[in-house]
């Protein structure tokens, strides 16, 4: 017969298999989750390093910090061993619970539920210690906790004050300051989505191939060093990749290229990555990229004939 564990039961799985900062939490009243199912939910996350970019003679597109490992996958792998050892404690089937990480759920609404840190201005989760630089995942269980009679206390609203730091450093002010995120502005969801990117997103692009890491690099908490932070190895890449590479290399075999890295996520295209290298391209205004450009402007893709355009208008 199926059964429940302690949530002091369940933290002993956790740290046999490597996790020592796990927060529980209810299910009841978070869109999303369905409490009947899954009852209540456990989170935790990942700290990320930043790694030291290489000079290079070569004119480089940058991944952002998050995305230069697989943490996802990193956490993802923790977190599938964790549902084993419960499975095997309270007979529940693999199938009964659900891993995630970098889902569509709510992950940040449930991180400053459970108490794993609060949203910033930006509408990232601080975390006291690491900051945002951090990967979140969990679990969602089938089976209710009974959660510590004493919670700690729940921690402020905003950790910001004043500190706008994070506002003034996006360079398209996709960020209103409430917490909230203004899309169609927003480089990191162009990074991630196919499509002509506008032509104000595509001027404020830099020489980045994924990610902005702009706001997290103005925020204070993100400036001190963090103890215990190592690099995860799976998937590694970058931090940053020649423009050549990325421009002169066919879609499949480039997608081949980065089979195991974050950049070979199902629904990232190659196609947009080559987007996200042409704007690359024309942010860096290196003249010697344009025979690699040139050629996606008859490209059958609509959308890299016009990332294309823009890049030879801003190389020429």
């Amino acid at each position: 017969m199926s059964k429940g564990l302690t949530f002091e039961a369940i933290l002993d799985l956790c740290r046999e298999a490597g996790l020592t900062e796990v927060y529980p939490s209810s299910s009841e009243g978070i869109p999303g989750l369905d409490p009947h199912r899954h009852p209540s939910f456990l989170i935790t996350h990942l700290p990320y390093t930043i790694p030291t970019p290489h000079p290079s003679p070569l004119p480089s597109a940058r991944i952002a910090p998050f995305a230069c490992a697989n943490h996802y996958r990193e956490l993802s792998h923790t977190l599938r061993r964790i549902v084993s050892l419960i499975g095997q404690r309270t007979g529940h089937p693999k199938s009964a619970f659900r891993v995630f990480s970098n889902s569509p759920l709510p992950e940040r609404a449930m991180a400053h539920r459970a108490g794993l840190g609060v949203p910033g201005r930006n509408g990232l989760i601080i975390h006291p210690v690491y900051g945002s630089y951090i990967a979140l995942g969990g679990i969602l269980l089938p089976f209710p906790l009974d959660l510590p009679p004493s919670p700690p206390p729940p921690p402020p609203l905003s950790p910001c004050g004043p500190c706008t730091a994070c506002l003034t450093a996006c360079p398209t002010r996709a960020l209103p300051g409430d917490g909230t995120l203004r899309k169609e502005r927003c480089i990191q969801y162009w990074a991630s989505t196919h499509g002509i990117v506008p032509d104000p997103v595509k001027a404020a692009w830099s020489p980045t191939l994924y990610g902005c890491p702009h706001c997290q690099a103005a925020c204070p908490y993100n400036r001190r060093p963090a103890p215990g932070r190592r690099p995860v190895l799976r998937g590694r890449i970058g931090p940053a990749l020649p423009l050549t590479l990325l421009l002169g290399t066919p879609a499949p075999l480039l997608k081949a290229l980065l089979r195991g890295s974050a950049l070979h996520l199902g629904w990232l295209s190659p196609l947009t990555l080559q987007r996200n290298a042409l704007l690359a391209a024309a942010a860096t205004g290196a003249r010697p990229l344009l025979p690699y450009v040139e050629p996606y402007l008859t490209h059958p893709d609509p959308v890299l004939r016009d990332a294309a355009r823009w890049a030879v208008l801003r190389l020429s």
